[in-house]
C-alpha cells in the first residue's frame, strides 16, 4: 500500500511539473529522476526541450541517453539529427536502438547514411530499428543494403527490411522479396509478400519472370500475388 500510494504520489507530482522543471531535472543526481524527465519532455513535444535533451545525450548513464535519444525523436525536431547520428555511435547497445528509433521518427534524410551503415551493427535489435527507420524515411538510397538485411541470420532483422522495402515501394526490390516469399520463418514471408503488394503494378514483371522459376515454390507465391493483385479489393486499396 505505501509502494501504491508513492506510485500515485508521483503520478500526481509528474502532471504538475512544467517543461522548465522537468528540463531541470535532466541534471538531477538521481539517474531514474534524469530518465523520468527524458521521458515526459519527449511527451510534451516542446521544441524548448530540444538542446537539453541533445546534451543528455552525453549523460553518464546509458538508461538517461537512451531515453533522450527517444524523446528527441518524438519532438521530431530536425535539430537533433546530427546528435542522433553521432548516438548510434554510442558503446550500449540499447542507445544505439534508441537513436535509430528516433531518427526513423523524425525522417530526416541526413541520416540514411549512418542509418545504413548501422544495418551493420552487431546488435540484431539495433540492426532491426535501423531498418524500419530506413523504411519510415522513404529514401532509395535504403534499397540495396536492405535487400542484404533480408539475409540476415535474425527473422526480426529480415522481416523489418521486407515490410521497409515494402514502404519505399521501389520495383527493384520485387524479385528478392519473391525469394524473401520463402523465408522459414513465417512472419518474414507473411512481410514480403504484403511488401510485394504495396509496391503494387510496378512488381508485375518480377511476378512474371518468377512464373518461370525452376522452383515451384517460387511459382506459386508469384500466382498467388498476382492473383491477390486481380481482385477487386485490391484495385480499391490501390
Amino acid at each position: 500500500m505505501v509502494l501504491l500510494a508513492k506510485c500515485v504520489e508521483s503520478e500526481s507530482m509528474k502532471t504538475r511539473k512544467t517543461v522548465d522543471e522537468l528540463i531541470r531535472d535532466l541534471k538531477d543526481q538521481d539517474l531514474w529522476l534524469r530518465r523520468a524527465a527524458a521521458q515526459d519532455l519527449g511527451e510534451t513535444g516542446d521544441p524548448k526541450a530540444v538542446e537539453p535533451l541533445i546534451e543528455a545525450l552525453k549523460d553518464e548513464m546509458s538508461f538517461a541517453r537512451a531515453e533522450a535519444a527517444l524523446a528527441l525523436g518524438k519532438i521530431g525536431d530536425p535539430r537533433a539529427v546530427e546528435p542522433l547520428v553521432q548516438a548510434l555511435k554510442d558503446k550500449e547497445d540499447h542507445v544505439r536502438t534508441s537513436a535509430a528509433r528516433g531518427l526513423g521518427n523524425i525522417g530526416d534524410r541526413r541520416s540514411v547514411e549512418p542509418l545504413i551503415q548501422a544495418l551493420k551493427d552487431n546488435d540484431f535489435i539495433v540492426r532491426g530499428w535501423s531498418a524500419e527507420a530506413l523504411g519510415k524515411i522513404g529514401d532509395e538510397r535504403g534499397i540495396d543494403p536492405l535487400v542484404r538485411a533480408l539475409l540476415d541470420q535474425f527473422d526480426n532483422v529480415r522481416r523489418e527490411a521486407a515490410e521497409a522495402l515494402g514502404k519505399i515501394g521501389n520495383a527493384r526490390a520485387a524479385g528478392f522479396l519473391i525469394q524473401a516469399c520463402m523465408d522459414k520463418d513465417p512472419f518474414v514471408s507473411t512481410a514480403a509478400g504484403q511488401a510485394i503488394m504495396k509496391i503494387g503494378k510496378p512488381a508485375v514483371p518480377a511476378l512474371k519472370k518468377a512464373l518461370k522459376d525452376k522452383n515451384e515454390s517460387i511459382r506459386q507465391v508469384a500466382r498467388n500475388i498476382l492473383d491477390e493483385m486481380r481482385s477487386p479489393l485490391f484495385h480499391r486499396k490501390n
